[in-house]
């Protein structure tokens, strides 16, 4: 094959070389509307965002090789942005949509941790008062719901380790229960 025969325009399209002829039909399209569909753009999105659109929308024009007339090149720019612009707030709106559903979720979770955290406060506020009340018992009565609630030890085994009858020890843990109910219901209660 002889230098003579090859289409220079040919080679030039494959390897992504714009000729001399389309190079500057495509630099008066650039010059001519590149402006004008970045401010296009601006009312829908952000300025930077707007730029970018246009600038790829050019690219992807100068690599396709495709060659507009002048008639059809103001219609195909504008809609390629208008496209572009809506395919760009939709992508916005999912991202924004997730924001705003983890957002959600992290706010939840604060509040249900808060919400745990303070029934955690109040049951040890609980469980303080109840200690409180176990302290103001009698001296005997206070020794025996000790070994009873604290350290898990039957009535049986109390007797023995005190020297009393099973009977005292039952009463005295009665008295005792029945004390810190009164001092521990509620006011309503009372």
């Amino acid at each position: 094959m002889s230098f003579e025969k090859i289409n220079l325009s040919h080679i030039s399209n494959m390897l992504s070389i714009p000729n001399d002829r389309r190079f500057s039909h495509f630099r008066e399209l650039y010059e001519n509307y590149f402006a004008g569909l970045v401010h296009f753009a601006r009312k829908y999105i952000t300025p930077d965002v707007a730029e970018d659109i246009v600038q790829d929308i050019f690219l992807d024009l100068c690599k396709s090789a495709k060659n507009l007339d002048r008639e059809t090149a103001h219609s195909y720019l504008f809609a390629a942005v208008r496209n572009r612009c809506i395919n760009s707030l939709k992508q916005q709106q999912v991202m924004r949509s997730f924001e705003e559903k983890i957002s959600l979720e992290i706010k939840q979770q604060e509040l249900e941790y808060i919400d745990s955290t303070e029934k955690l406060i109040i049951k040890q506020e609980e469980l303080q008062s109840i200690y409180d009340q176990i302290e103001k018992l009698p001296d005997k009565c206070r020794q025996i719901f000790k070994l009873s609630y604290c350290e898990d030890k039957n009535s049986r085994e109390i007797a023995e380790l005190l020297g009393l009858s099973v009977r005292t020890v039952e009463h005295q843990l009665y008295i005792g229960l029945k004390t810190l109910r009164a001092k521990l219901a509620p006011t309503e209660a009372r």
